[in-house]
């Protein structure tokens, strides 16, 4: 009696032993699982709302002088306001999807990086970023010509690594004209723009 109860201790012993490490093993198992999300890269912004939010995001500034001369692209997300007469009334507004952004970071001969560029836009045709001084990884307040007749501002925040740019461009009315300007999008047709807020994720492109 006392050899089978010796062996049923035994086994319940066995039991738990077993049962203890099952469940280190599975909190082994769920904490590599958090490990590879935390590693896996961030999915691509798919939207005007998600690169909204990206270019929110508070990011640690890093130093201009970890820069090198580089060419990014990437997709544009915007929400445009166009009508095919200057009465804002019959204006319609969409968001979506709004071509691509080349944008270059290079070094000047006063050995500061400045970035340029241009997004070839569906809606409003070209838009062309006029040279501005990266300060800290940022540029802030730079200007964009939106064709002869129309501009804005953009800004923009290089990542630390400089693997990436996210970015916004805007339209700006100008009162002094009295008039809304005109552009032409992909389709050729001359619409009046009333407002462009455009956001943008380029990716460093290997040389």
């Amino acid at each position: 009696e006392a050899a089978k109860a010796e062996a049923a201790a035994k086994e319940a012993e066995a039991a738990a032993k077993a049962e203890a490490a099952a469940k280190e093993a599975e909190a082994a198992a769920k904490e590599a699982e958090a490990a590879k999300e935390a590693e896996a890269p961030k999915p691509a912004a798919s939207s005007y709302d998600d690169l909204k939010k990206l270019f929110y995001l508070p990011v640690v500034d890093g130093k201009s002088s970890d820069l090198v001369n580089a060419t990014y692209k990437g997709k544009v997300f915007a929400k445009v306001k166009l009508s095919n007469t200057d009465e804002e009334r019959f204006a319609r507004t969409t968001i979506g999807e709004d071509g691509d952004v080349t944008l270059n970071v290079q070094k000047d001969s006063s050995d500061k990086f400045k970035m340029s560029g241009t997004i070839d836009s569906t809606t409003v045709g070209t838009i062309s970023f006029v040279p501005k001084e990266i300060i800290k990884n940022k540029v802030n307040g730079g200007h964009v010509d939106f064709g002869d007749e129309a501009s804005g501002s953009y800004s923009a925040t290089i990542s630390k690594d400089g693997s990436d740019i996210v970015g916004r461009v805007n339209y700006i009315f100008d009162p002094d004209s009295g008039m809304y300007p005109t552009v032409a999008g992909k389709d050729g047709e001359i619409k009046y723009l009333f407002d462009y807020e455009a956001f943008f994720d380029a990716t460093k492109q290997l040389k």
